[in-house]
């Protein structure tokens, strides 16, 4: 169809309805009510306090060729109040059939019933167009309103037969990423609907979502197969460059953007100026880009109008959070609208050598000035016990202290190896450089998962209330409120989630500047070669699980790395992580000593 069809076909239909031809912007300024319900902004709807949405918005209006349309973006930019304005504009505009798709059946009841039903509340216009159902159940309601030429319908992505029933012409999708990649084997959601949509040679698609894992976020990868993918990027308040907000471009220090071009700092006192003079730009520069059927377009929290996300609220999470994955995870995701790559895959055993080789410390003679408290993880093995010795500072700082092997079965509590472990750990003393203070063991890990009974009757017979069983639990579903959990009915006896341990492990022996969460290690501590093979002898693999990545091993042994997290959970087990969380050097915190 030609340009001149396409005017003489729309000048017919709106001659024939007698309807206003609308923008979809247009329409939302002129018609559109926010309440307290819906936001903080009260009032009628200004495109211009969100000056981004206006072209995307536009892209939904019937007169636009675009029929594909895919935001990845952060939270909380207006992206599904202009889904919401897109539907009330087709049972007022433009009826027909139209779904609004969400992840799962308790995401409809709470939107449709809370956050829709309160929009159409308060346009009197629209809502009078509902038709009523005296005969329909309350729930059918929550699920499908009927108007004058056509339905709206709220659909779940959890079962296929859900997306695959009837032709639809306008189709809306709220979070796509927290729907399954592959729906009970028969494809991803936009496969299934795009099929609900090919009797339409006008219908539309909006998809908006925060992105999830890197390789499995299905925002990214219908961003990425779009034929023009846009950005949104404003002039320099010096020098009129246009550029995108960018974290590479903004200190998280000084809270200032920098612009590429001249290099100028400006802060956020620009950016509702700024946002008014932006413009959505294709990355791409193609020529058929104008053309396209199937864009995208990304926003990150940058963007938020004043009033609602602030660059200072930005600066502050991410400086807060540099100790914790799940929150790095979250501000990536949610904050800059990325997808989340799985960091630290594979560490260097080298370049940790190369730490231990530089090092000067020898805890043999000396306690480092900044160790607290220790602990001891101890791996069993076959034919012999592993243990390593580790001290801990404020906010996670720590030292490897020793590194020993002891060699003998361990079949039997009976077995000499363990009488060889009582006697290592009661001559487990240290001593700090300027007192004669001795410095024990405050918390020992033992491993049980390979000798459990022998184990518990090695505890036992120690019988100390810092000395503690563990063993790894096998993959969950979800996140626990904490790494580790107490079994039941067993004294001192903990299940580890150990990938978590070793995410937090593999992050903090990334870290390169001394201070908080750095590893200190030492050739005197008998961290050589053959120990840095081992504690880097997994690495983090990408995965569709809750947490996106799994370990797995790239050599046969890793019994350093086990030590270590034995180490680190007990630390946290027995309150030694929190007491000295968020703590400067200067304060005082009493160690455990022996007198």
């Amino acid at each position: 169809m030609n340009e001149n069809e396409k005017e003489l076909r729309l000048a017919c239909r709106d001659a024939w309805t007698r309807r206003e031809r609308m923008w979809l912007s247009d329409w939302a300024d002129k018609n559109r009510i926010m309440t307290e319900s819906m936001s903080s902004h009260t009032g009628k709807w200004r495109t211009s306090f969100t000056p981004y949405l206006k072209q995307i918005m536009d892209d939904l209006s019937p007169f636009s060729n675009v029929r594909e349309i895919y935001v990845m973006k952060s939270a909380q930019l207006g992206l599904t109040e202009i889904g919401i304005n897109w539907i009330l504009y087709i049972i007022h505009q433009e009826p027909g059939r139209v779904w609004y798709v969400l992840p799962t059946n308790k995401n409809i009841k709470s939107t449709s019933k809370l956050r829709f039903e309160s929009a159409l509340k308060s346009h009197p216009h629209v809502h009078n167009k509902i038709l009523e159902n005296a005969s329909a159940k309350e729930n059918d309601q929550l699920f499908m309103k009927v108007f004058p030429g056509g339905s709206l319908q709220f659909v779940s992505c959890q079962v296929a037969k859900n997306l695959k029933s009837e032709a639809v012409k306008w189709i809306f999708i709220d979070e796509l990423d927290e729907a399954p990649n592959d729906i009970e084997g028969q494809g991803s959601p936009v496969e299934l609907l795009q099929h609900r949509q090919t009797t339409f040679y006008d219908s539309k698609l909006l998809a908006v979502s925060t992105p999830t894992i890197k390789g499995h976020s299905l925002i990214e990868q219908n961003y990425e197969g779009a034929e023009d993918k846009r950005i949104f990027k404003m002039p320099c308040p010096f020098c009129e460059f246009y550029h995108s907000w960018q974290q590479e471009y903004f200190d998280m220090r000084t809270e200032l953007m920098t612009c590429p071009e001249c290099k100028k700092e400006y802060d956020e006192t620009y950016k509702t100026a700024m946002l008014q003079k932006g413009k959505w730009e294709s990355i791409d520069n193609n020529e058929n880009s104008k053309d396209a059927i199937r864009v995208g377009y990304r926003l990150n929290g940058f963007y938020s109008p004043v009033g609602f996300v602030s660059w200072h609220d930005i600066a502050n999470k991410y400086n807060s959070i540099q100790n914790n994955r799940t929150k790095r995870k979250t501000f990536v995701n949610q904050t800059m609208g990325e997808t989340w790559s799985v960091e630290g895959a594979q560490l260097d055993e080298y370049e940790l050598l190369a730490r231990a080789e530089k090092n000067e410390y020898n805890a043999k003679e000396y306690l480092p000035d900044g160790v607290r408290f220790i602990t001891v993880g101890i791996d069993v093995q076959e034919d012999r016990l592993e243990i390593e010795v580790v001290g801990w500072g404020f906010n996670t700082e720590c030292w490897s202290l020793d590194y020993v092997v002891l060699q003998g079965k361990t079949l039997l509590h009976t077995d000499i190896v363990f009488k060889d472990l009582q006697t290592f750990l009661a001559r487990c003393v240290y001593y700090k450089k300027d007192n004669d203070t001795k410095f024990i063991p405050a918390a020992v890990a033992i491993d049980s998962n390979y000798r459990l009974p022998t184990i518990k009757t090695v505890a036992e017979k120690i019988n100390n209330r810092g000395f503690y069983r563990v063993r790894g639990r096998g993959y969950s579903a979800a996140r626990d409120a904490t790494p580790y959990r107490k079994i039941k009915g067993e004294e001192r006896f903990f299940s580890l989630d150990v990938d978590d341990y070793k995410d937090r492990l593999f992050h903090q022996l990334g870290i390169e500047k001394v201070g908080a969460g750095y590893c200190h290690f030492a050739l005197s501590s008998g961290n050589n070669k053959v120990y840095f093979e081992m504690l880097t002898a997994e690495e983090k693999q990408e995965t569709s699980n809750f947490r996106g990545f799994k370990f797995a091993k790239i050599r046969s042994r890793n019994e350093a790395l086990d030590c270590r997290v034995y180490a680190l959970a007990v630390a946290d087990i027995s309150g030694i992580t929190r007491r000295l969380e968020d703590r400067s050097e200067d304060e005082e915190l009493k160690p455990e000593t022996e007198s």
